[in-house]
């Protein structure tokens, strides 16, 4: 019986020395966790924005852009219209179109029916109006804001007479509203009318 007793308690200290020396850490203080290292984001730049090569000619536009102000580039000459961007605010875009119909977003053959057809779309309304005086003449403008794909739009639609004196030259600007306001977009089609022959 004896015996029995010894070997069972050989056999408890051997299994508990095997399992101490297989945990070694088994015994010890809990270490103190490592201060975090600091990380270091890497912020992605934009890629440059493809500028075009100024002066621009469109003729069925028919004009001729000689330069653009400091913070914009030209981005596309089509058959239909040009379009320049913000180098610094890139969801703001400027396109210049003799044509209102052919407009991205919300489209109409004048002033009136842009108002009218914003307020067609989610959350659409017509939200201001006004003229302001540029190199061409004076210019008629209106902006809306509406909601498309889940996003929300401020539109801005100016219309100014034709460099030709004949017809209409209609240059629209679109973006999120927190971007870019109307005052500040006015001010930049100003500036880039004064430029357009």
């Amino acid at each position: 019986m004896r015996h029995g007793r010894v070997a069972v308690t050989s056999v408890v200290v051997l299994c508990l020395a095997g399992i101490i020396a297989v945990v070694p850490g088994c015994g010890k203080a809990p270490e103190q966790p490592s201060e975090p290292q600091p990380t270091t984001s890497v912020q992605q730049e934009a890629p440059p924005i493809e500028a075009l090569e100024l002066p621009l000619t469109n003729p069925e536009i028919g004009i001729t852009v000689e330069s653009v102000p400091e913070d914009l580039v030209a981005t596309y000459n089509g058959e239909h219209w040009m379009v320049f961007g913000n180098r610094n605010r890139r969801e703001v875009t400027y396109t210049l179109l003799s044509d209102l119909n052919r407009a991205s977003g919300v489209r109409g053959s004048n002033l009136s029916e842009f108002r009218a057809n914003v307020a067609r779309y989610t959350d659409g309304g017509f939200t201001d109006t006004g003229e302001v005086d540029t190199q061409l003449g004076i210019a008629s403008w209106a902006s809306g804001v509406y909601s498309e794909d889940g996003e929300t739009i401020s539109a801005l639609v100016v219309s100014v007479p034709h460099p030709s004196r004949e017809g209409r030259l209609f240059i629209t600007s679109n973006c999120p509203p927190e971007v870019a306001s109307v005052e500040q977009r006015l001010a930049t089609i100003e500036q880039l009318l004064g430029r357009v022959s």
